[in-house]
């Protein structure tokens, strides 16, 4: 009987190791980050800002992120207005890699002062590592954002 028990312990401890975290990593919120590049806060009209967002992969894993639309977004808009993005229904697959980054660049130049405000976020995504098949339902969903940030432009002649 006791040889019995422990093949059958043994058997259930080979069955966990195969379904461990090794053959399926599951990310976890923390697997990723979401930062801005803001070189300036305070421009002149007519002056060109480039403003970079950058969703990073911060485990040494390459992931594909599934959304239904781009994975990152990045905006400035007048202050007080809102951007609606339509949302489409194709499936968006993305590589990143170990350490590497999704990036959404917008240049920013106007001629009207103002305060704007820059934001960024990310559209609702799964991750899956590599090419490994999970079944439907539990891949792990992920959204980001940063806070908005006052951009103010002032006159030419400030």
């Amino acid at each position: 009987m006791k040889k019995a028990a422990l093949a059958f312990l043994l058997l259930c401890l080979a069955a966990f190791s195969s379904s461990s975290n090794d053959s399926y990593p599951v990310p976890d919120l923390y697997s990723f980050s979401l930062e801005l590049t803001v070189p300036k806060t305070t421009i002149r009209a007519g002056e060109k800002v480039t403003f970079t967002a950058a969703l990073k992969n911060l485990t040494g894993k390459e992931y594909t992120l599934i959304s239904l639309q781009q994975v990152v977004w990045l905006h400035i808009l007048p202050e007080g207005c809102e951007y609606m993005p339509i949302v489409v229904s194709t499936a968006y697959p993305t590589t990143i890699e170990p350490g590497g980054s999704i990036t959404e660049t917008r240049d920013f130049q106007t001629t009207i002062p103002g305060t704007y405000i820059l934001s960024s976020y990310t559209s609702e995504f799964g991750v899956k590592e590599g090419s490994i098949s999970v079944p439907p339902g539990t891949i792990p969903m992920f959204r980001y954002s940063c806070e908005g940030i006052p951009i103010t432009v002032v006159a030419e002649d400030e």
